[in-house]
């Protein structure tokens, strides 16, 4: 392995030279052997034939795809580290609110002092606000389980693990805020009825005549019995 290695690496160093000491000259051929050399050195392989045959799919296979990924994730401590750790690396606590207002928009007869310091006021008074939603599971979580930051995880790694899910907004009586809910994609599958509207269903997202998404139906099994939404 190593002398192959040693090989490959010579004949990119042949490869690669400066246009005028190149056979023709030329930028286009200097820029066509180092191509040629990158080629020749990585294809994608650490070794001969590693990779395997390169296949093109005409077909996917989208369930078996994603319970295949679930069970990578399940039973393969690896992969299930290396989710973690990404995901510590990319939400960790999850974004926070932090306001930054448009004093000129918001108080335009106000002079430069006064748009200052009520634009400084207003953030912190919205930045607070807004903590204080995101951490309160009750008022933020549709399940009233999770706050924002939790939540950001859950949709982060069920994307990741699953391929896809939804976020569905829906607004409390009580507060009039929106209360968050996360569908994982697994639930949004093609019912067993016809839309009836002349719109098809595929893997479970309804399309119009224009290809364009107009409902998501969902499936969830209550009582022993299965329910779409």
């Amino acid at each position: 392995m190593f002398g192959f290695l040693k090989n490959r690496k010579r004949k990119a160093a042949v490869s690669v030279l400066p246009p005028s000491e190149s056979a023709g000259g030329g930028v286009s051929e200097f820029n066509n052997l180092i191509r040629q050399a990158f080629e020749e050195v990585w294809d994608g392989e650490k070794f001969p034939g590693g990779f395997g045959p390169t296949r093109r799919y005409s077909t996917v296979d989208y369930w078996t795809l994603r319970n295949r990924s679930m069970q990578v994730f399940v039973e393969n401590m690896y992969a299930r580290g290396l989710l973690k750790r990404l995901l510590r690396n990319e939400v960790h606590a999850g974004i926070r609110g932090s306001a930054t207002v448009a004093a000129d928009a918001l108080w335009p007869n106000a002079n430069e002092a006064e748009r200052e310091a009520r634009g400084v006021e207003y953030s912190e008074r919205l930045t607070q606000l807004f903590t204080l939603y995101g951490d309160s599971p009750a008022v933020f979580d549709f399940r009233g389980e999770k706050t924002f930051g939790e939540f950001q995880e859950q949709v982060r790694l069920e994307s990741l693990v699953c391929g896809d899910g939804i976020v569905v907004s829906r607004i409390d009586e009580r507060t009039g805020l929106p209360r968050w809910d996360w569908i994982n994609g697994n639930h949004i599958q093609t019912p067993d009825r016809d839309p009836g509207n002349g719109n098809r269903v595929v893997d479970g997202v309804e399309l119009d005549a224009q290809n364009r998404h107009v409902a998501y139906h969902v499936m969830s099994v209550e009582d022993g019995e299965t329910v779409w939404r």
